[in-house]
């Protein structure tokens, strides 16, 4: 998730060096565990992103777990 958090950070600023086409989104990581998803939120929200989207839950996981890590982030 750091490494991801390090991407995030770098293509953040690579893209808004310039005027920018659109928005760029983050995305947050950290699978099912809740702590990371938290980490991984607050990485993003200092970055300035101005929009999220969650990742990681649509693929390979039980209906239970989508929503818990919904609720999470």
């Amino acid at each position: 998730m750091e490494l991801s958090m390090r991407w995030a950070a770098r293509g953040f600023r690579k893209y808004y060096e310039t005027e920018p086409p659109g928005t760029l989104f983050g995305i947050v990581q950290g699978g099912v565990y809740d702590d990371l998803r938290l980490r991984s939120l607050a990485a993003l929200e200092d970055i300035g992103f101005e929009g999220l989207a969650v990742g990681g839950l649509a693929v390979g996981r039980s209906p239970p777990s989508r929503v818990s890590g919904c609720s999470t982030a």
